[in-house]
Protein backbone atom coordinates (compact mmCIF):
# COMPACT_ATOMS: atom_id res chain seq x y z
CA UNK A 1 0.00 0.00 0.00
CA UNK A 2 1.38 3.28 -0.83
CA UNK A 3 1.03 6.46 1.48
CA UNK A 4 -1.44 9.05 0.30
CA UNK A 5 -1.26 11.97 2.09
CA UNK A 6 -4.08 13.70 0.22
CA UNK A 7 -6.26 10.84 1.08
CA UNK A 8 -5.45 10.94 4.45
CA UNK A 9 -6.19 14.53 5.42
CA UNK A 10 -9.53 13.95 3.25
CA UNK A 11 -10.07 11.24 6.00
CA UNK A 12 -9.48 13.89 8.81
CA UNK A 13 -11.06 16.38 7.37
CA UNK A 14 -14.61 14.69 5.92
CA UNK A 15 -15.84 13.94 9.26
CA UNK A 16 -15.24 16.99 10.87
CA UNK A 17 -17.57 18.46 7.91
CA UNK A 18 -20.25 15.58 8.42
CA UNK A 19 -20.61 16.76 11.96
CA UNK A 20 -22.44 19.42 10.98
CA UNK A 21 -21.23 21.53 13.95
CA UNK A 22 -18.67 23.69 12.25
CA UNK A 23 -19.54 26.54 9.93
CA UNK A 24 -15.95 26.41 8.58
CA UNK A 25 -13.41 23.31 8.12
CA UNK A 26 -10.23 24.20 7.04
CA UNK A 27 -6.91 22.00 6.12
CA UNK A 28 -4.21 23.73 7.09
CA UNK A 29 -3.14 27.63 8.37
CA UNK A 30 -5.96 29.91 7.41
CA UNK A 31 -4.41 32.78 5.51
CA UNK A 32 -7.62 34.98 7.57
CA UNK A 33 -8.84 35.09 10.86
CA UNK A 34 -11.61 32.49 10.84
CA UNK A 35 -14.53 34.80 11.35
CA UNK A 36 -17.09 32.14 11.26
CA UNK A 37 -19.25 30.78 14.46
CA UNK A 38 -17.06 28.41 15.19
CA UNK A 39 -14.49 27.13 12.69
CA UNK A 40 -12.07 24.06 12.48
CA UNK A 41 -8.59 23.89 11.18
CA UNK A 42 -6.78 20.84 10.61
CA UNK A 43 -2.97 20.49 10.79
CA UNK A 44 -0.32 18.10 10.71
CA UNK A 45 1.94 18.30 13.74
CA UNK A 46 4.09 15.25 13.77
CA UNK A 47 5.20 12.08 11.50
CA UNK A 48 7.19 9.04 12.66
CA UNK A 49 7.80 5.61 12.51
CA UNK A 50 6.13 4.17 15.82
CA UNK A 51 8.17 1.14 15.84
CA UNK A 52 6.21 -1.54 14.13
CA UNK A 53 5.96 -2.57 10.69
CA UNK A 54 5.57 -5.42 9.03
CA UNK A 55 8.00 -8.11 7.33
CA UNK A 56 8.46 -6.26 4.27
CA UNK A 57 6.47 -2.62 4.80
CA UNK A 58 6.66 -0.07 7.68
CA UNK A 59 3.75 2.06 9.21
CA UNK A 60 3.70 5.59 9.83
CA UNK A 61 2.43 7.55 12.91
CA UNK A 62 0.91 11.16 12.07
CA UNK A 63 -0.32 13.22 14.52
CA UNK A 64 -3.32 15.92 13.67
CA UNK A 65 -4.13 18.90 15.68
CA UNK A 66 -7.48 20.00 15.26
CA UNK A 67 -7.61 23.32 16.59
CA UNK A 68 -11.40 25.19 17.10
CA UNK A 69 -11.86 29.08 17.83
CA UNK A 70 -14.82 30.22 19.45
CA UNK A 71 -15.04 33.90 18.93
CA UNK A 72 -15.96 35.96 22.02
CA UNK A 73 -17.88 39.21 22.44
CA UNK A 74 -16.64 41.66 25.09
CA UNK A 75 -16.89 40.27 28.73
CA UNK A 76 -17.49 37.03 27.47
CA UNK A 77 -14.50 35.42 28.37
CA UNK A 78 -14.42 32.34 30.84
CA UNK A 79 -18.47 32.55 30.88
CA UNK A 80 -20.06 29.41 31.67
CA UNK A 81 -21.68 29.44 28.20
CA UNK A 82 -18.92 29.65 26.04
CA UNK A 83 -16.64 26.95 28.81
CA UNK A 84 -19.63 24.74 28.55
CA UNK A 85 -19.43 25.00 24.48
CA UNK A 86 -15.96 24.66 24.58
CA UNK A 87 -15.85 21.63 26.19
CA UNK A 88 -19.24 20.55 23.96
CA UNK A 89 -17.18 21.07 21.01
CA UNK A 90 -13.86 19.31 21.78
CA UNK A 91 -16.19 15.97 23.24
CA UNK A 92 -18.37 16.19 19.71
CA UNK A 93 -14.70 15.67 18.12
CA UNK A 94 -13.07 13.70 20.02
CA UNK A 95 -16.58 10.85 20.67
CA UNK A 96 -16.85 11.18 16.30
CA UNK A 97 -13.45 9.75 16.28
CA UNK A 98 -13.98 7.11 19.18
CA UNK A 99 -17.29 5.75 17.79
CA UNK A 100 -16.02 5.08 14.31
CA UNK A 101 -12.55 4.05 16.22
CA UNK A 102 -10.60 4.97 12.49
CA UNK A 103 -10.20 8.00 9.91
CA UNK A 104 -10.97 5.74 6.58
CA UNK A 105 -12.23 2.38 7.12
CA UNK A 106 -10.25 -0.18 5.11
CA UNK A 107 -7.39 2.30 4.08
CA UNK A 108 -5.13 1.11 6.36
CA UNK A 109 -5.73 4.16 8.75
CA UNK A 110 -6.74 4.34 12.55
CA UNK A 111 -6.52 6.49 15.55
CA UNK A 112 -3.96 5.77 18.26
CA UNK A 113 -6.91 5.94 20.83
CA UNK A 114 -5.00 5.21 23.92
CA UNK A 115 -1.75 6.80 22.78
CA UNK A 116 0.15 2.78 21.77
CA UNK A 117 2.71 4.73 20.25
CA UNK A 118 2.94 8.16 21.57
CA UNK A 119 0.60 10.99 22.43
CA UNK A 120 -2.79 9.57 23.36
CA UNK A 121 -6.18 11.21 21.39
CA UNK A 122 -6.71 14.71 23.76
CA UNK A 123 -8.12 18.15 23.98
CA UNK A 124 -6.51 20.93 25.37
CA UNK A 125 -8.46 24.39 25.91
CA UNK A 126 -6.88 28.02 25.87
CA UNK A 127 -7.17 31.78 24.46
CA UNK A 128 -5.77 32.91 21.45
CA UNK A 129 -5.31 36.91 20.06
CA UNK A 130 -5.71 37.17 16.19
CA UNK A 131 -5.49 40.88 15.01
CA UNK A 132 -7.27 42.34 18.38
CA UNK A 133 -10.29 39.48 18.41
CA UNK A 134 -10.29 36.65 20.96
CA UNK A 135 -11.01 33.33 20.79
CA UNK A 136 -11.73 30.15 22.84
CA UNK A 137 -9.53 27.89 21.76
CA UNK A 138 -9.41 23.83 21.91
CA UNK A 139 -6.94 21.87 20.46
CA UNK A 140 -7.66 18.04 19.44
CA UNK A 141 -4.63 16.13 19.45
CA UNK A 142 -5.31 13.24 17.17
CA UNK A 143 -2.46 10.50 16.63
CA UNK A 144 -3.20 8.34 13.48
CA UNK A 145 -1.17 5.04 12.61
CA UNK A 146 -1.15 4.51 8.64
CA UNK A 147 -0.25 0.42 8.63
CA UNK A 148 2.17 -0.33 5.60
CA UNK A 149 2.92 3.26 4.22
CA UNK A 150 5.92 2.41 2.98
CA UNK A 151 8.13 -0.11 1.14
CA UNK A 152 11.17 -1.52 3.26
CA UNK A 153 14.07 -2.72 0.93
CA UNK A 154 14.95 -5.96 0.65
Amino acid sequence: MAFDANNLLTGVTGPLKSLGRFDRVIAGEPAVIPTARLCAVTLVDVATAPGMSGLAVAALRVEFKIEFFLPLVSGDVASATVEAEALSVGALVMGALIGQFGVRAGLGYHVDLLGAHGTRLNCRYGYASVDGAMFRLGTVTMPVIVADAFDQAE
